[in-house]
């Protein structure tokens, strides 16, 4: 990658980091909204789960998403490692339920970015998240 499409690269980070952030903060969103939900509201946002399993009296249903790569690529070298600035990873979102409703959600997987954790997680609690929050009013000096 030459010096120009590298720094291009870094001018548009910003730009597309607030996608991820956005992301990151709707999925973070979701982990206290849908506490008390009932399963058939869980499947009616969200679908049918990837896997459903009965351990005891709890229900839990896990749901897969992989996100791939539809970016620029660039690695930022780190003593002991490097940070990833690419778009791809996959998460394994778990809700546990019972008595037919939420109790828990719970993310899993290569499912942060840059400055966004958990945000590759975030479309599949999408339709679940309420989006007629009310803004606060804008206050103007005159």
């Amino acid at each position: 990658m030459s010096v120009g499409n590298r720094l291009l690269a870094l001018a548009l980070l910003p730009w597309f980091g607030g996608c991820t952030i956005y992301n990151s903060h709707e999925a973070h969103k979701a982990e206290s909204h849908m506490i008390g939900m009932s399963e058939y509201a869980l499947e009616s946002c969200i679908g049918l789960p990837d896997q459903r399993t009965q351990i005891g009296n709890a229900e839990i249903l896990t749901y897969y998403d992989t996100a791939t790569n539809n970016g620029v690529n660039l690695t930022m070298p780190i003593i002991g490692g490097g940070v990833s600035l690419t778009g791809s990873g996959y998460c394994h979102a778990t809700f546990t339920l019972s008595d037919d409703h939420v109790i828990k959600v719970q993310y899993t997987g290569d499912n942060s970015q840059l400055l966004a954790p958990q945000s590759i997680c975030a479309p599949i609690v999408n339709g679940c998240i309420p989006k007629n929050e009310e803004l606060p009013p804008v206050v103007t000096s005159r």
